[in-house]
């Protein structure tokens, strides 16, 4: 076999094993998959939503960012009364410029609340979120924290009592 036969054989075989490579998960990946798994398995559902980049760059250039939210939903036991109440739905993200009105330094109003009871809520609430958090949604149908998978999945823990923290004040 000449050289150039050998060349179309190595050629051949690296596009065979990089193929393979390419389609294995990276470390990333594996450790995001377990996150999400456990997630899951706390019942939580996860879902991504196109939101307002509120960085620099993307208020600029009125970009949006793709989040990952983590929903507990709201037990269907609650009655079409209490419901009603959650009507006033909010969402709130980081930002790296000008903060919301009535809000903790570094958080924006994506969907503005007015309700005394939930700005009084957030002051305190903010207080105890990391800075992994990057927007936090509720509504009638379930309560939602968006973070970037960071830390470690240790944070599946805390986000779950996040989580039932914000399901407790919303259905009061």
């Amino acid at each position: 076999m000449g050289t150039v036969e050998w060349l179309v054989l190595f050629g051949a075989a690296c596009l065979i094993i990089g193929s393979f490579s390419y389609m294995k998960p990276t470390p990333k990946q594996k450790r995001e998959a377990k996150i999400r798994m456990k997630a899951i398995h706390l019942g939580l559902r996860i879902k991504q939503l196109d939101m307002p980049d509120l960085s620099v760059t993307g208020r600029v250039n009125n970009t949006k960012a793709p989040l990952l939210f983590f929903q507990l939903q709201v037990p269907a036991k609650v009655g079409a009364e209490k419901r009603i109440e959650l009507e006033n739905r909010w969402i709130i993200q980081r930002t790296t410029g000008e903060s919301g009105i009535y809000l903790q330094e570094g958080w924006a109003w994506n969907l503005r609340s007015t309700e005394k009871t939930v700005i009084e809520f957030l002051e305190e609430f903010l207080k105890t979120q990391n800075e992994h958090i990057q927007a936090i949604e509720v509504n009638k149908y379930y309560v939602a924290i968006s973070w970037d998978e960071r830390p470690n999945d240790e944070y599946t823990d805390t986000l779950m009592q996040d989580l039932k923290v914000l399901m407790q004040f919303s259905i009061k």
